[in-house]
């Protein structure tokens, strides 16, 4: 597991009730996603090597254990765990700090 993102929970953020609205988990996990490819690959959206490269979700399984709220820290951390023909499957964890 690496580091993979690094952020702070904004008031914008959060839902009705004061907690990070979920579907910004989606969106810090996806960037998260992006980082674990490009440190695995060495492949940067944009890049000529990213070129006739295609990239699609196809599962997600998600696990909320907490709630945060405006002005928590959160970082995610993330790995390949298992590898296949055309696909990886990767695992994300956050933590607030």
């Amino acid at each position: 597991m690496r580091l993979l993102h690094n952020d702070i929970i904004h008031p914008w953020l959060c839902d009705v009730m004061g907690h990070m609205n979920v579907r910004h988990y989606m969106g810090m996990f996806d960037d998260a996603s992006y980082q674990l490819l490009a440190g695995a690959t060495g492949w940067h959206v944009g890049s000529e090597a990213w070129q006739g490269r295609d990239r699609a979700d196809v599962s997600h399984k998600v696990e909320y254990q907490g709630e945060l709220h405006a002005g928590a820290l959160i970082k995610i951390e993330g790995g390949i765990i298992e590898v296949g023909n055309s696909s990886f499957t990767s695992l994300y964890i956050h933590h607030d700090k």
